[in-house]
């Protein structure tokens, strides 16, 4: 499919409107900013895999009394959308985007600006590091490519906001965008590569997808219940499956996520399924009403209900095996797995940690303002953006 005529290249329009602010810290110390195989590790799959899983090795630290908290929020008062950007991070590096157009890179050692930047729209989208740039996507349409010096390197205009996390294989750049499209683009340069349009027929709308995921393809859930795998190289429909038959919201918003040779999805009034990577059929489903996750950890898949409940099945038939309800009534904001536990955050409450085999809650941490993004995770501890818009660092 051809690149759409509507992506314009805007580099050096936003190398002047939106020049680097240093407020005076950009050299002063010093700062050495991390770079090459270090940078391209850390950042490359910071959430868990392409492929969706929700899933990461390092945890939450054990002792959630040790903290700091870092103010960037505007007159400590929680934006109505929250904060939905998660932050990159790099040992005392980090980088992240909020609702007040802002992208931010801070030292964590003390807290310091090291240099901001004005986007054109809110981000709510997390970034992604590719072709040795974070590339972020603004609630204007507009998506920007920072060097992790602050330095624009390109620029793209949708004109439309992306409805999910960037997602890259480290050479392309898929964007699912609120005009029912997915853009593919050059990380190195912003290049239109193709576009997949899901405008018509109406069954392929993508209004409300909350993730697109990559394995032996291109995965994408659609508002009517449907699961769409698309060529990753030229934009190019490999098969549609139903998951959602009927129901008030069939919207794939659970998944996809890719485990080898079968993907699961769940839609927010309807089943979760499990369907064969080559071909779309359905393995099995289970009702679920699922409206965040799919976390896939070992035989387990883990996923939040907009009832409050934190549920895992097994992969093998999908088969319940507990069901918890940390904040019942409340859904969750997102859901993952992280060191051997299950992480659930809440958009109007805490971040608990539940035992994977039980459901049962181990501990929470408050952010007083609710979380509506990831939380980073790491050896040094966890870097949580609170919807007020102040990092907290547990364990660090």
């Amino acid at each position: 499919m051809k690149p759409s005529l509507k992506l314009l290249f805007l580099a050096p329009l936003l190398a002047c409107a939106c020049s680097v602010l240093n407020l005076g810290l950009y050299n002063s110390p010093p700062y050495e900013y991390p770079e090459g195989e270090k940078a391209a590790k850390a950042l490359a799959a910071p959430y868990g895999s392409a492929a969706g899983s929700r899933e990461v090795l390092a945890g939450l630290p054990s002792d959630l009394s040790a903290f700091r908290i870092f103010d960037f929020s505007k007159e400590n008062v929680r934006p109505p959308f929250g904060q939905r950007s998660s932050p990159l991070v790099v040992g005392d590096f980090c980088l992240f985007g909020n609702s007040n157009a802002e992208v931010r890179a801070i030292s964590l050692a003390d807290g310091r600006t090291l240099w901001q930047n004005k986007a054109q729209g809110a981000i709510y989208s997390t970034p992604v590091y590719a072709g040795g740039n974070a590339v972020f996507a603004d609630d204007a349409g507009f998506v920007t490519a920072f060097s992790l010096q602050g330095e624009i390197k390109w620029g793209v205009a949708l004109g439309y906001p992306a409805v999910a996390d960037l997602l890259s294989d480290g050479e392309k750049i898929f964007i699912l965008s609120a005009d029912q499209k997915i853009y593919c683009l050059k990380a190195a340069d912003g290049s239109p590569l193709w576009q997949y349009s899901a405008r018509a027929p109406r069954e392929n709308r993508l209004w409300r997808a909350s993730s697109i995921a990559l394995g032996d393809g291109l995965y994408v859930g659609t508002s009517e219940g449907y699961v769409i795998k698309i060529d990753p190289n030229d934009g190019a429909m490999i098969w549609r499956s139903k998951v959602a038959e009927k129901g008030l919201m069939p919207d794939i918003c659970a998944g996809p996520a890719v485990d080898g040779s079968v993907v699961y999805a769940g839609a927010e009034d309807g089943p979760l399924a499990a369907l064969e990577a080559s071909t779309g059929k359905i393995l099995w489903s289970k009702e679920g009403k699922a409206s965040c996750g799919v976390a896939v950890s070992g035989q387990k898949l883990i996923f939040g209900g907009r009832d409050g409940s934190i549920t895992a099945l097994s992969k093998a038939d999908g088969a319940a095996l507990w069901k918890s309800a940390p904040e019942a009534g409340k859904a969750p904001s997102f859901v993952m797995a992280a060191g051997g536990e299950v992480l659930a955050g809440y958009f109007d409450g805490p971040l608990y940690a539940l035992e994977m085999e039980t459901g049962k809650v181990s501990r929470s941490y408050s952010t007083g303002s609710g979380i509506g993004a990831m939380p980073w995770l790491g050896g040094e501890g966890a870097v949580i953006h609170s919807n007020a818009g102040k990092i907290h660092l547990l364990g660090r």
